[in-house]
């Protein structure tokens, strides 16, 4: 058999550094061999943390659905400041974005918001997606038959679920 060409043998070796694996976690093949170089420059990060200081993700103290209930009741108690006690800070941070949260997310929200409540008063989830530190819930219509499930993308923010966006 011919022996590997030396870019494969780069690649290789830089494929097995990049996923961290070690020369001996490599098989040779063919007869070739896979001593892994120094990872370049580009790649090392002299200011990384150690891994005794790498702090885990934010946890949430109470499920993204409490979340959407509590927005679904002060929507229909007309209660647009504890809505707005819901939003993620970054999406509430200055009153332009006060403003068009009242105008359009808001104003649609609080006129449909018994839409989304079964008969025991609870919402139901038609499917989630989680992803990070969010999560997109869909939301079940109770009203209109036949309609895709709306979303509703919530974000942790100091362990509590807050709405960043509500298309309900």
């Amino acid at each position: 058999m011919p022996a590997m060409d030396n870019r494969l043998v780069s690649s290789l070796a830089l494929g097995a550094f990049l996923i961290g694996c070690t020369p001996s976690d490599v098989p040779p093949s063919h007869g070739a061999s896979l001593a892994v170089p120094p990872p370049p420059a580009s790649v090392v990060d002299p200011v990384a943390a150690p891994p005794s200081t790498v702090t885990q993700p934010p946890v949430a103290t109470a499920a993204p659905e409490a979340t959407v209930l509590a927005a679904v009741k002060a929507a229909m108690s007309n209660d647009f400041q504890s809505y707005l006690a819901l939003v993620h800070a970054e999406e509430r941070a200055n009153a332009d974005m006060i403003h068009q949260i009242e105008r359009y997310a808001w104003s649609r929200f609080a006129k449909q918001a018994k839409w989304y409540l079964d008969p025991a008063g609870n919402v139901v989830v038609d499917r989630s997606k989680p992803e990070g530190d969010s999560v997109m819930l869909y939301m079940h219509d109770f009203h209109t038959q036949g309609r895709l499930p709306p979303p509703m993308r919530l974000r942790l923010e100091h362990g509590q679920w807050r709405i960043v966006t509500n298309s309900l």
